[in-house]
């Protein structure tokens, strides 16, 4: 007994692509079909396709993360004369001005590298708001969950709608998040290092994958000349 498939060639690209089921109808010898009930379903193995066009928008995108990386490691290696230009950490965990807090994020820019000292510090501050609440015996999450309720009252309008005030709170998680991650890179690196980006915008920075950073970080810290 021979099986026979009837696929125009448009269903057989379609199928062949897209990897579907197909209903396979089996024939005799005489070329007659068998009733439905022996029908049966398999499916096709999509076979894959080498795409240059694929393969050359990954290689350009692999080029442009590369440069970028090489370009901002360039910058915080320019020697530059760092005396006074440490910035102190902060020497307590008492709970400090909210509303101030607020007011520094609603006011924090992200075009160009002199205001990564700005994110820095606003992340340093932040962090140690969650200190404080740890100490408490709270977990992390909740003394995030807190600062932002908290920064919240000073950020929203109570006229605003409810869509308006949950779109402000995840802008607000967003951009804490980004501060936060500034401030942990430069203290891994060394906060001298702010000083000497003039190029990159924070927003780059902020987009580094986890990959980049620890690259970055080995590369800066420990002196490796290349990954």
């Amino acid at each position: 007994m021979e099986y026979k498939i009837n696929l125009t060639k448009e269903e057989l690209e379609k199928y062949l692509c897209k990897g579907r089921k197909i209903k396979l109808k089996i024939y005799d010898e005489k070329d007659e079909p068998i009733s439905l009930k022996d029908i049966y379903y398999i499916r096709l193995q999509k076979k894959k396709k080498r795409c240059l066009t694929c393969d050359n928008r990954e290689y350009m995108k692999k080029i442009k993360s590369e440069n970028k990386v090489e370009k901002f490691i360039k910058e915080l290696r320019i020697p530059i004369n760092n005396k006074d230009m440490l910035i102190p950490e902060v020497q307590n965990v008492e709970i400090y001005d909210i509303e101030k807090l607020a007011e520094r994020y609603i006011s924090l820019g992200n075009t160009n590298g002199k205001n990564i000292l700005e994110w820095y510090k606003i992340g340093q501050s932040f962090e140690w708001e969650v200190k404080a609440r740890i100490s408490q015996m709270k977990p992390d999450q909740t003394a995030r969950k807190e600062l932002y309720d908290k920064m919240m009252e000073f950020i929203i309008d109570e006229t605003e709608n409810t869509d308006e005030k949950h779109r402000k709170r995840e802008a607000l998680k967003e951009k804490m998040q980004g501060v936060v991650k500034i401030y942990k890179f430069f203290i891994e690196i060394g906060q001298d290092k702010i000083y000497r980006v003039k190029e990159t915008f924070v927003t780059t920075i902020i987009k580094l994958t986890d990959s980049e950073m620890i690259q970055i970080i080995r590369r800066i810290k420990y002196g490796i000349t290349y990954e």
